[in-house]
């Protein structure tokens, strides 16, 4: 192999790592979101069920 094939293979490696690296970033991130998101918007459930005057163990025992 010339150097020159050498330095656009490795070239080409080192590009190839830093796309996988920032996709698979991107991969945790957004399930850390769906994972928080999730949480949140079952909080929300459970407040408004306390608030419209159920008891907490009932509300909690319907989004279960």
């Amino acid at each position: 192999m010339s150097e020159n094939q050498i330095e656009k293979d490795s070239m080409f490696l080192l590009v190839s790592y830093i796309v996988a690296s920032i996709l698979l970033i991107a991969f945790v991130v957004l399930i850390l979101y769906a994972i928080r998101t999730l949480g949140n918007s079952h909080q929300e459930l459970l407040n408004d069920c306390i608030g419209k005057g159920y008891s907490a163990s009932y509300c909690k025992s319907l989004l279960n």
